[in-house]
């Protein structure tokens, strides 16, 4: 019943006395364990909007580099299911086989994904979009999430051209680009993906959700 006194967990450890656990009633009851937590079993669960802060540990001290943040506090896995279009939303007919699955750590979003079309229907505006992203991309200008293709087929580029692609700020979707190793990059035109390609591949993105 008093105000503010800490309730403390005393022992012995080798006959020198220890305080394993202190609740602060100060802090609301606020938790500190001498030497670690070990579960034999469940969960940790978290409040939303609470997470591991490792703001004990150094930050960054690289050259024009610095921490925004240190609060870890979402991590997710699940599936998207990736379907294609073009500029014009103009969508192109895809397979039972595609899949997407993703994980969010943070802020950062790491889809994997396979799509297979067996028509582009009647496709022909300005760039194709892989759309379906699980997550909107943060509204941070010039952040550019990746795709990384690591197979695919059936597509009618050229043999000097990489098929990859972008996800812009703000967006749920990738703009995919070709690659020209003389040229740069290019919009993937949809007369460029034939009505049986596929690819496979990773894209990479930063969240603010």
């Amino acid at each position: 019943t008093v105000q503010d006194k800490d309730i403390r967990l005393q022992g012995n450890d080798g006959g020198a006395t220890i305080t394993a656990l202190t609740l602060d009633m100060s802090d609301a009851g606020a938790a500190t364990l001498n030497n670690g937590l070990t579960l034999t079993d469940g969960n940790i669960t978290l409040a939303s909007g609470h997470g591991i802060n490792f703001a004990a540990t150094a930050n960054t001290s690289a050259t024009n580099a610095s921490a925004d943040g240190e609060l870890l506090d979402d991590y997710e896995e699940g599936t998207w299911e990736p379907t294609m279009a073009d500029q014009n939303d103009t969508a192109f007919t895809v397979t039972s086989s595609s899949i997407g699955k993703y994980t969010k750590i943070g802020k950062q979003v790491t889809c994997s994904f396979y799509i297979e079309t067996t028509s582009i229907n009647s496709a022909s505006g300005g760039f194709i979009k892989l759309e379906g992203l699980p997550f909107v991309h943060e509204n941070v200008s010039y952040t550019y999430g990746t795709l990384s293709p690591n197979f695919g087929g059936g597509l009618n580029i050229t043999a000097s051209t990489h098929v990859t692609g972008y996800v812009n700020t703000n967006q749920s979707y990738v703009i995919m680009t070709n690659w020209d190793l003389a040229a740069g990059s290019s919009s993937l035109q949809p007369g460029e993906w034939s009505d049986n390609g596929y690819l496979g591949g990773t894209i990479v993105y930063m969240t603010s959700a």
